[in-house]
């Protein structure tokens, strides 16, 4: 047995619900610093990022205009990506997953799939990867996996490996030289599989692959093209030019990244946390190295400026950086405090911080006013994603994850230690008293605050593929990945798999208890697409509702309250439901959940969206965690006679009394009367179970089950 017992003394009652009927309010805060594409329109500069698209002044870098949903037509709030400026003085831009934006004249038209050819792949819309305007007005869109689409006018051409010479359907870059012909990069840069296309004007191809020519590498990068009608090709093993006959090579064991050529003909490279200048013959030239808060990973995007300076972006989102008379210059127009992304967990400390793992960039803080990055400074391993988060005695332990290894460790605000690293993910973490436990893929751990230590839990698992954890009144609850759901009281374990119970699939995920103590989990279908399960003890209930399949992909977390108060993190965006009613908002990739009361905070690729269901309410009554909700207990119950159900409510505050479903559907409203004891008349109801809620202005009071037999 471990020495602390803390885990037994978990709080017995669950958070109280307070919900008011006003309009609710959303606060984003973008990664401003996370900019992805940046195009020159001859007198500024345009640049894509978590926060939309912006025009930027390339001799002050102040910010001269921007583009998002909260502040334009833009047309959609996903992340933009890559952008191209079209001879007219328009502005494309890639909306991933959905489509292609143009902005002509102030204003911006979406082609998507309802009005284009564009397609996705059945789970997300298109994935445009790349956007080149031609000479001769033609717009070619290159895609992830639906190959080549070229406009002309109203007339939409695609180009697959299906139906053209293209050597694979992901189209990387797209380039125009002098001649008219287009030259495109095809495949994945880290892989084997793709090459490089060339197209004609006469609609001519012609395919380079490592198979038939000296390509050093299937997958291209980027792609550039010189006064001489040189093309110049990044790849994972190096830069080659090929020059109509012969393919030569250089730095054959670098990756190249980007590439761009100034009207001096020198070549631009970007390296993996450097830069090269190739005179095209035999002079390299290094550019000094900048400090760590300029960029320190791939670069990502170099452009050159006819005023002797060049433009970098770099992955991880570092920001937008001018080098320029020997020095660099950084520009993060389009930010709002947050630096780091995607944000993978957050938690709530208790000097009310907020505190947020994000992917490669360590700890992010936010204090309601100000954000602060804990980030490589203090951090041993800052490259690794922070999946979970939780305070405990005044100190962070962090759940943090690179490919199949694992490691927990705990931050001080200055210093961190490493408490267990081993191969296995680290899913949940879930405070018990002075302890916390630690669910792993091998099995359960309790963290000693006293020792800080972790140890073994005294109950062996059910499984050693564990992916959640939550606690309820003297309850454990546990999910696995092959065995289903289990529930440990009494220091024995109960487990629910499709041999003994309707459970859908022993795969379960994401645990979550919802307010009256009911495990919620993703599951799978016999199709592998994903079900949101609740159990309510007796049946497994699915909720994946009709008008939420359509919104999502991929769910990557989840909150529940209960049967009418979900909210969703999913790669297409976030599902908020609301008092039975679903509603998507539009967003690049989500990835977490976290409920501060009545708030709820979503983390993802674009930063943190923070949503007040009540914020329109001024009068609203704070949540109520020391005045926790009651319990109803109607009768009879099973209800054998539906038609005189009674619910006995004396001296408990409420106005109302509703009736819900299990499905969250409410089917039935009366006014709880004066005497203390509210007759109902569920004749009409059909058999099941169904969740009465006494009601005021403030939130629900009390609650309570009903089954009708």
């Amino acid at each position: 047995m471990m020495k602390n017992l803390a885990f037994l003394l978990c709080l017995l009652i669950g958070p109280s619900i307070s919900r008011s009927q006003q309009d609710p309010c959303w606060q984003r805060f973008h990664n401003g610093t996370y900019v992805l594409d940046i195009v020159n329109d001859g007198e500024s500069l345009w640049v894509s990022c978590a926060n939309g698209i912006g025009k930027v002044d390339k001799s002050t870098g102040a910010l001269l205009e921007l583009y998002n949903p909260d502040q334009s037509d833009f047309p959609a709030y996903d992340q933009t990506r890559h952008i191209a400026a079209g001879p007219n003085g328009e502005i494309w831009a890639s909306v991933y997953g959905i489509g292609v934006a143009v902005l002509s004249n102030g204003t911006w038209f979406l082609y998507d799939e309802s009005n284009s050819p564009l397609t996705g792949n059945g789970v997300i819309g298109p994935q445009v990867l790349d956007i080149m305007v031609a000479s001769d007005g033609k717009v070619y869109i290159g895609t992830s996996g639906n190959g080549l689409y070229i406009k002309d006018g109203p007339t939409w051409t695609n180009f697959t490996t299906a139906n053209s010479p293209l050597p694979h359907d992901r189209i990387s870059v797209i380039k125009e030289d002098q001649a008219g012909t287009i030259w495109i990069g095809t495949g994945q840069f880290y892989n084997d599989f793709g090459g490089l296309a060339k197209l004609t004007a006469s609609s001519d191809w012609e395919v380079f692959t490592m198979a038939n020519t000296d390509l050093p590498a299937n997958g291209i990068g980027d792609i550039a093209i010189d006064n001489d009608q040189n093309i110049w090709i990044a790849t994972k093993s190096g830069l080659t030019r090929f020059d109509g006959s012969t393919w030569t090579t250089w730095q054959e064991d670098e990756y190249v990244f980007s590439l761009d050529i100034d009207q001096d003909q020198n070549i631009y490279l970007g390296m993996s946390k450097s830069i090269k200048i190739f005179d095209g013959i035999d002079t390299w030239k290094d550019i000094p190295a900048p400090t760590v808060t300029t960029y320190n990973h791939q670069v990502a995007r170099i452009l050159a400026d006819p005023d002797s300076s060049f433009w970098v972006v770099t992955y991880g989102g570092t920001g937008l950086f001018q080098y320029r008379d020997l020095a660099w210059k950084e520009i993060t127009p389009l930010g709002s405090g947050l630096t780091s992304t995607p944000i993978y967990s957050i938690t709530k400390s208790s000097d009310d911080h907020y505190w947020m793992g994000s992917s490669y960039w360590g700890l992010v803080e936010y204090d309601g006013a100000s954000w602060t990055t804990h980030d490589q400074l203090y951090s041993p391993l800052p490259d690794w994603r922070i999946l979970e988060l939780e305070e405990t005695n005044g100190q962070l332990l962090l759940g943090k994850q690179w490919g199949s290894h694992g490691m927990i460790t705990r931050f001080d605000g200055q210093t961190e230690t490493t408490l267990m690293e081993e191969t296995g993910q680290f899913f949940d973490f879930e405070p018990c008293g002075d302890s916390l436990l630690v669910t792993i893929a091998k099995g359960i751990l309790v963290y000693d605050s006293t020792t800080d230590s972790l140890v073994p839990f005294p109950f062996s698992a059910p499984s050693t593929h564990l992916t959640g954890l939550e606690l309820h009144n003297d309850a454990i609850w546990v999910t696995s990945w092959d065995r289903g759901l289990h529930k440990l009281t009494n220091g024995q374990w109960q487990s629910w798999d499709t041999l003994n119970s309707s459970i859908p699939n022993n795969d379960t995920r994401m645990l979550q208890l919802d307010h009256f103590g009911n495990p919620w989990f993703i599951s799978k279908d016999t199709a592998s697409e994903f079900l949101l399960i609740k159990f309510d003890g007796n049946a497994f209930i699915d909720f994946t509702d009709t008008s939420l399949i359509q919104n999502i992909s991929k769910i990557n977390s989840f909150s529940v309250i209960d049967d009418h108060h979900i909210y969703i993190a999913h790669d297409k965006g976030i599902s908020i439901k609301e008092n039975g009613i679903w509603t998507w908002y539009k967003s690049d990739r989500m990835l977490t959940v976290f409920r501060d009361n009545n708030r709820i905070l979503f983390g993802g690729s674009p930063g943190v969206f923070i949503y007040d269901p009540d914020c329109g309410n001024t009068s609203i009554v704070p949540e109520r965690a020391d005045q926790p909700v009651a319990t109803l207990v109607p009768y009879p119950n099973p209800a054998s006679v539906p038609q005189r159900v009674f619910v006995n409510s004396p001296g408990m505050p409420g106005e109302w009394f509703s009736l819900y479903s299990s499905a969250g559907h409410l089917v039935l409203q009366v006014t709880a009367s004066s005497t203390g004891t509210t007759p109902l008349d569920c004749s009409s109801l059909l058999p099941g179970i169904y969740f009465i809620y006494l009601q005021d202005q403030t939130g629900i009071q009390a609650v309570g089950k009903l089954i009708i037999p």
